[in-house]
């Protein structure tokens, strides 16, 4: 059977769709079989920061029943399937949330992880994405408003009999305390990805950070949390160090 995950983050703009897109492509770097689900059904992402081309039918179209969930599914160039959400206003008429259930269903055992990528709030939609999955991860940032939120979709994941797998920090600073944090949200930290402006590009560009640049400091740290997730150690590479002739070299090739 597959591993239902939903991301959510109570607020809105704190990196829980490029965490949900970079763990799924940890996830198929580590040999599973991911799929990403866009359950934002009102202001989707994904499709967006992937670039993918277009398609005729989405998550929209099966919620009202008018396609299966195996038709609409996009086969990524990451290594992981997505099932999109439409960008227009007039798909959302008829949408049923609730039918996500059975949307999971009927693709669950074709993968190891399925990733729900929510909606921000606590609406409606966020409460459909959140019943159906095994499992909570909690995106956040280190500061009040963030974190205020955060507890918000702790409590309701909580509410709805769904454990909390662990909180994920984006944008972290050098100077903040883990430990505050868990104590607050009463939760585990997973991981902290720390600000990088390699972030940025790698939405401009439409290609996961953890493709494009898979050393930095933030793609390391979300394939120790898929690593975590899978069950595996992940062994962090060691960089081979430069000896004294080979760093004088490299200034005079600048």
């Amino acid at each position: 059977m597959s591993e239902v995950i939903a991301v959510a983050s109570g607020k809105g703009g704190v990196g829980k769709t490029f965490f949900s897109i970079n763990l799924s492509t940890a996830l198929a770097k580590l040999g599973k079989k991911v799929l990403l689900i866009d359950a934002n059904l009102t202001t989707p992402n994904i499709a967006v920061n992937l670039k993918l081309p277009e398609f005729s039918r989405t998550i929209h179209h099966v919620l009202k029943d008018e396609a299966s969930v195996r038709e609409v599914i996009v086969y990524s160039d990451y290594g992981f399937d997505v099932v999109p959400a439409s960008v227009s206003l007039n798909d959302l008429i008829g949408t049923d949330p609730e039918k996500l259930q059975q949307v999971i269903y009927d693709v669950s055992g074709l993968y190891d992880f399925i990733i729900l990528d929510t909606s921000a709030g606590l609406g409606r939609e966020t409460i459909s994405a959140i019943k159906p999955a095994e499992k909570v991860i909690v995106v956040t940032l280190p500061e009040k408003a963030a974190l205020v939120d955060a507890y918000k979709v702790i409590k309701l994941s909580e509410a709805l009999m769904v454990p909390i797998q662990g909180v994920v920090v984006n944008r972290a600073q050098k100077n903040i305390s883990i430990l505050d944090i868990e104590a607050y949200l009463g939760k585990p930290v997973l991981g902290v990805l720390p600000e990088s402006s390699l972030v940025r590009k790698s939405l401009e560009e439409g290609v996961p950070l953890a493709i494009r640049n898979p050393d930095s400091r933030v793609s390391i740290e979300i394939m120790k949390i898929a690593s975590k997730l899978a069950g595996v150690e992940y062994k962090e590479k060691i960089p081979e160090r430069s000896s004294f002739l080979e760093k004088i070299l490299k200034l005079f090739k600048r």
